[in-house]
């Protein structure tokens, strides 16, 4: 993932495939169409932003043990923003 969450593609005469190939791609080999890749983004990243916000809860209890904690409880917010941007993509309202 790039900044902000936003998936990054492939450049111009890269060997790295763009997003939309390497779904593409997966698709062909596994035989599963992907309807909407912005819904799993928002899943995703709803995931991650539940994750930071258990590392949040740890750092008001006092039970955190990484050093880097609150640099993780602090990406709670950008990833929910980002979660709900792709979740709007798809459709949500």
């Amino acid at each position: 993932m790039g900044h902000a969450g936003t998936p990054r593609s492939g450049s111009q005469g890269s060997d790295i495939p763009s997003l939309e190939e390497a779904a593409q791609v997966y698709c062909d080999v596994t035989k599963i169409a992907i309807p909407d890749l912005n819904w799993y983004f928002a899943y995703n990243l709803f995931r991650l932003a539940g994750i930071t916000q258990g590392i949040a809860g740890r750092i008001r209890e006092g039970t955190a043990a990484n050093a880097k904690a609150i640099e993780s409880a602090k990406r709670t917010v950008p990833l929910s923003q980002a979660s709900w941007a792709y979740a709007q993509k798809a459709g949500a309202l």
